[in-house]
C-alpha cells in the first residue's frame, strides 16, 4: 500500500480531471489505470468538506450529489377497499393481496368439495 503526500494526491486529482475532460474515460477508469482504490480517491477529493472549508471537490469542479430516498410509505400505494359480490354475499377486502389470498382460499375450498 502506497503512501501519498498531499501534493501527490492533488496531482492525481488534477490528472483525473484532465483524463475525464479529454474524453479518455471516467474517474473510475483513471483509478484503475493508476492502481488507486476508488474509495481512497474519493476521500482525497472530499476530505476538506468535513473541515468546514471550501472542499477540493468544489474547487476542482466536482459536485457531490446525494441520493434522495423516498420514505417507504411513499413507495407503497395506499391500500384500497375492494368489494366483491359472490353468490349473494358481499365480500370486502383491503388491498389486492388480500383479494388474491381470498380467491386462492375459495379455489382451494371448491377443489376440496369435488
Amino acid at each position: 500500500m502506497s503512501k501519498y503526500t498531499s501534493d501527490e494526491k492533488e496531482l492525481h486529482v488534477q490528472k483525473a480531471l484532465a483524463f475525464v475532460a479529454s474524453g479518455q474515460g471516467s474517474m473510475n477508469a483513471y483509478c484503475k489505470m493508476v492502481n488507486i482504490p476508488r474509495s481512497t480517491f474519493h476521500k482525497w477529493v472530499h476530505k476538506d468538506k468535513d473541515k468546514g472549508s471550501a472542499s477540493k471537490a468544489t474547487a476542482n469542479g466536482l459536485v457531490r450529489i446525494k441520493k434522495t430516498q423516498q420514505p417507504i410509505s411513499a413507495l407503497l400505494p395506499a391500500p384500497r377497499t375492494i368489494s366483491v359480490d359472490y353468490y349473494g354475499a358481499r365480500i370486502e377486502v383491503t388491498g389486492e393481496d388480500a383479494l388474491l389470498a381470498l380467491l386462492k382460499s375459495i379455489r382451494a375450498a371448491s377443489n376440496g368439495l369435488v
